[in-house]
């Protein structure tokens, strides 16, 4: 009896239907099934981002001292303003993408971004590095409705101006500069959203192509790498040089992933020195990995990397084999057989491009100094596992550590001197390691605003659009959207044909971010966000002061 039974059981268990009546109401049932799981799975996710860092609920002054920690406050205070504020709502991700953070960052990746209008101007620059020749190109999107001066009596003629004044200056208006991510470019559909995310509010955006990036060829045996930050401070240099001195032309710094390695690093290294152009206002960093090393890449990431790098080499081969020096050649033909990014980083880490961390910042060539007790840790380690050589062709490959240790922004946080956004994920794949190890450096700066989000990505952040009406007020202008007219046609967050259904929550993010910081530095009747970070001013208390030495000292010290 129990056998009949058991028998039976199986049997419908496994019995298909035999109409295709049968197959629609087993698959409807399915696919009810499916969707059920989908909607509680995102009710679960639905969470408002974590915020942390050194925020004030009031304000203290002494003597008409600022306090160091005025600006950041205001920010918070603006973008927590209101329970659909976008630090205080909750994130609703997108269905079957959103809630599976691979699907969400492919979606990021692999969507066109928005498509091109009538209202946007754009155009390519291509600039050249001064210390080695590299071409860097630069994709520059204006809006066409914001205008130069009010003498400027046709759109054509307003179009024709305002190329020429973004290419030679005096640029009156706010510049974003938007750097990518590894193995990308500047075409890439998050790149694009984050552009046009910025020219709907009125302001410049510039995608940056790495060197050898773009479609532009490499011009230098070198290519770039997480720890160089020569050709962000060469283009950074140029456009400062054409801003006019005014408070609406700042310049905005946004990095994506190992774009955002950099960012940091470059803004840590000048804050320092305090040689940060007066025009940068702040940053935003998506998705830092905060710690590069290869413990923080699970498979099979390390292994996918590593194919994106390889085929840039091989993308630009005609200009790496024209370097004829035995070493080189070693080194690249290693690179080319790395199996994954730890590999390719000891293959090339010894004719890696790198600065220097002070001024003038100057170019270097290759990872391969150790002291003497590291050279003999690494003779003894070899010898025990029966290997006495350690190194490839003659060479050693340990400079990678040097290379690892160099490119990790983290060392570099503490010394930001301007605001600064560092957006994470929780199930973010990729960085998640690296820049969870590392938050306590960048809590130990007052200008670092970490904002953390229960799903993600890595740089996915795929929604469904808020339901609600949310009203946007920039410095000069005030819009209201209507999310909820997108709701219904772009259920899934990315791939519509209108500019704000490609865009994803981080957009929304880094254009509230920076329209905050400056609504902050209109109200501070004339002083800059440098100016009030920074621990050189006059003005400045004892407080600030002595956290920006322990800084500055924490960091000489990992140098």
């Amino acid at each position: 009896m129990i056998r009949r039974s058991s028998s039976l059981f199986i049997q419908t268990a496994t019995a298909t239907p035999e109409t295709p009546q049968g197959w629609a109401v087993f698959l409807s049932a399915l696919a009810s099934l499916l969707v059920g799981y989908e909607i509680r799975l995102q009710k679960s996710l639905t969470q408002p981002p974590r915020v942390y860092g050194q925020f004030l609920t009031t304000t203290t002054s002494n003597n008409n001292n600022y306090n160091y920690n005025t600006i950041m406050q205001s920010i918070y205070q603006k973008l927590t303003a209101t329970p659909h504020s976008i630090l205080s709502r909750p994130i609703r991700p997108s269905l079957f993408v959103g809630t599976r953070s691979v699907i969400s960052s492919t979606a990021a990746y692999l969507a066109g971004g928005p498509d091109h209008q009538n209202d946007v101007l754009q155009f390519r620059e291509i600039i050249t590095n001064a210390q080695d020749g590299a071409k860097i190109a630069l994709d520059w999107e204006l809006p066409t409705t914001t205008t130069l001066s009010s003498s400027y009596s046709s759109s054509s003629s307003s179009t024709q101006n305002s190329q020429h004044t973004a290419l030679h200056g005096p640029i009156h208006h706010t510049v974003v500069l938007i750097l990518h991510g590894i193995n990308n470019d500047a075409s890439f559909g998050y790149i694009r959203a984050a552009m046009r995310a910025c020219t709907d509010r009125g302001w410049w955006a510039v995608g940056v192509n790495f060197r050898g990036c773009g479609g532009v060829p490499l011009t230098t045996p070198r290519g770039y790498t997480a720890a160089f930050t020569g050709d962000l401070r060469n283009i950074v240099w140029k456009i400062t040089a054409r801003m006019a001195d005014t408070k609406n032309a700042k310049l905005f710094l946004v990095g994506n992933s190992l774009g955002a390695n950099i960012v940091t690093k470059f803004l840590g290294e000048e804050g320092l020195h305090r040689t940060l152009p007066p025009q940068i206002a702040g940053g935003v960093s998506l998705a830092n990995p905060m710690h590069i090393h290869s413990k923080n890449i699970v498979f099979p990431w390390g292994h996918i990397l590593s194919l994106g790098a390889r085929k840039g080499i091989l993308q630009n081969w005609s200009t790496f084999r024209r370097m004829k020096e035995p070493h080189y050649q070693a080194c690249i033909r290693n690179a080319l057989l790395a199996p994954t990014m730890a590999d390719f980083d000891k293959a090339l880490a010894p004719i890696f491009i790198r600065n220097s961390s002070h001024p003038p910042y100057q170019n270097i060539i290759g990872y391969h100094q150790q002291h003497e007790h590291q050279q003999q840790q690494q003779q003894q380690h070899h010898h025990n596992n029966g290997n006495g050589n350690s190194s490839r062709n003659g060479r050693s490959d340990d400079g990678v550590e040097q290379y690892w240790d160099d490119a990790s922004s983290y060392r570099y946080i503490s010394s930001v001197s301007v605001p600064l956004l560092q957006l994470t994920s929780e199930d973010d794949f990729l960085v998640r390691s690296g820049s969870t190890s590392k938050l306590s450096y960048s809590l130990s700066n007052p200008n670092v605003m970490v904002v953390n989000t229960r799903c993600g990505g890595h740089l996915g952040w795929q929604e469904c659009p808020p339901s609600s009406p949310t009203t946007t007020t920039t410095t000069t202008t005030t819009t209201t959207t209507m999310e909820a007219g997108h709701k219904s046609s772009n259920r899934f967050g990315f791939g519509g044909t209108n500019s704000t259904t490609n865009r994803s929550w981080a957009d929304t993010a880094m254009v509230d971010f920076i329209d905050a910081v400056l609504e902050g530095i209109i109200n501070t009747d004339g002083n800059d966000t440098n100016h009030q970070n920074n621990n050189g001013g006059a003005n400045q208390n004892t407080q600030q002061q002595q956290q920006q030495q322990r800084a500055a000292a924490q960091i000489r010290s990992r140098l």
